[in-house]
């Protein structure tokens, strides 16, 4: 398993606010997650309406997929008017070449997933919502 990182730093010159700053944050990062499938977060400056940092990550099985879905997103990120980026940084990790902190073998409570992943998805009526539930 492949992880591909990517960090992207900001300058939001047109945000006189915190709300437009954070406003174009959130458009980049459902950008990112509808157009390109990949996971993005908001990680520092979240106090500064000028500048932002967005963290971006793919899971990929080989070390070229997860490189062209994180130039696909740095070339998302550059295309963007109310954002310039300053700088970007990317890591490639071959999870083989970690070493686990330690090993844990846990049972996961899947009929609780299921009721939660249900309920989430407005599947499930509040009365259906007991801890009796699959």
């Amino acid at each position: 398993m492949i992880v591909g990182i990517l960090q992207v730093e900001l300058a939001i010159p047109e945000a006189g606010s915190l709300k437009d700053k954070r406003s174009v944050i959130r458009s980049l990062k459902d950008h990112l997650h509808r157009d390109l499938k990949l996971a993005a977060a908001e990680i520092a400056h979240q106090d500064d309406p000028a500048t932002g940092a967005i963290g971006v990550a793919v899971i990929a099985t080989d070390g070229k997929r997860a490189g062209e879905a994180l130039d696909h997103a740095s070339e998302l990120c550059r295309r963007q008017v109310a954002a310039e980026v300053v700088s970007t940084k990317r890591w490639i990790v071959r999870m083989k070449d970690l070493v686990p902190q330690r090993e844990t073998t846990s049972l996961l409570d899947t009929g609780a997933i299921t009721t939660e992943m249900l309920a989430h998805l407005g599947e499930l009526d509040e009365a259906d919502l007991t801890e009796d539930s699959p």
